[in-house]
């Protein structure tokens, strides 16, 4: 015949807070982890397609920038707007300036 065996009960553990800090740090230095390498990736990738290098040589080599025209500005007549809506009518007083590349 079979005899039964007395098992002992599971008790509950103590460290119960304990264990939830340490999957929170856990939690908290895999972010770190992924972040630093975003960033280490980005830097690399930045380093390697030329957008980060601002050598001396790169600067000497550009070439200065043509001077930019007299900017040319035509002012247009001001005007009312009514807007309608659920709360009421609004008015709405409106002056434009454009700023031209040429005469023309």
């Amino acid at each position: 015949m079979a005899t039964a065996t007395k098992r002992a009960p599971i008790a509950s553990s103590s460290k119960g807070g304990a264990g939830r800090f340490g999957k929170l740090l856990l939690g908290l230095l895999l972010v770190a982890l992924v972040i630093g390498a975003s960033v280490a990736a980005t830097f690399y990738f930045f380093q390697h397609s030329g957008v980060l290098a601002n050598t001396s040589e790169n600067m000497a080599e550009a070439r200065p920038a043509a001077p930019l025209p007299a900017p040319i500005f035509a002012p247009l007549e001001p005007f009312t707007v009514t807007l309608r809506d659920d709360r009421g009518t609004r008015i709405l007083y409106v002056a434009i300036t454009l700023r031209l590349v040429d005469d023309a």
